[in-house]
C-alpha cells in the first residue's frame, strides 16, 4: 500500500505510474541544485577524444572484474553468463563498430528501475530512491568507454 494523491492504493499499475512520475521528475530537481558540468572544463578539447578499438582479452578482463551476480537488466542476461561464454570475440567486434561509428543501440540505453527504500514512512513514495539495473552488454560497453576516458 502506498499513499498516492492523498489516498492509499495497492493497485500495481497506479503504484508503478506514481514511482515513474516521481523518479522522472527527480532528475531535473537534482540538476537545479548542481553546478553546470561545463564549468569544470577549461581550454579547447575539440576532437581530443578517441575510442581506441577493444580486444577480446580486454573484454575478458573487463567482464571478469565484474562481481558475479545473477541480477539482470531488461534483457534478462546476467553477467555470469557472459563470463562463461564464447561471446568475447563477437562482442569485441560489435563494440569496435560502436566505437568507430559512435552508434549506441537503443536497447543498451534501457534500464530496469527498481525503487529502494531509504527511510521514513514506507508508504510514502518520496522515501524511495531509484536503482537502475543495466543490461550486461551495456555495463561492458560503458566500462570500456570509462577506461578510455580515464
Amino acid at each position: 500500500m502506498f499513499a498516492i494523491n492523498g489516498s492509499m492504493s495497492s493497485d500495481k499499475a497506479t503504484i508503478a505510474r506514481a514511482f515513474n512520475e516521481y523518479f522522472t521528475n527527480l532528475g531535473p530537481i537534482l540538476v537545479g541544485k548542481s553546478r553546470n558540468p561545463l564549468s569544470y572544463l577549461t581550454g579547447d578539447f575539440r576532437d581530443s577524444f578517441v575510442l581506441y578499438e577493444t580486444t577480446e582479452s580486454e573484454i575478458i578482463n573487463t567482464v571478469n572484474r565484474f562481481k558475479s551476480k545473477t541480477s539482470a537488466g531488461h534483457d534478462d542476461i546476467p553477467v555470469d553468463i557472459i563470463k562463461f561464454s564464447i561471446l568475447h570475440t563477437y562482442l569485441a567486434k560489435i563494440i569496435n563498430v560502436f566505437f568507430t561509428t559512435g552508434f549506441v543501440p537503443n536497447m543498451l540505453k534501457i534500464a530496469k528501475v527498481c525503487p529502494i527504500y531509504k527511510n521514513g514512512d514506507k508508504t510514502n513514495i518520496h522515501n524511495y530512491r531509484p536503482i537502475s539495473v543495466l543490461p550486461s552488454f551495456s555495463k561492458i560497453y560503458e566500462k570500456l568507454v570509462c577506461n578510455r576516458l580515464s
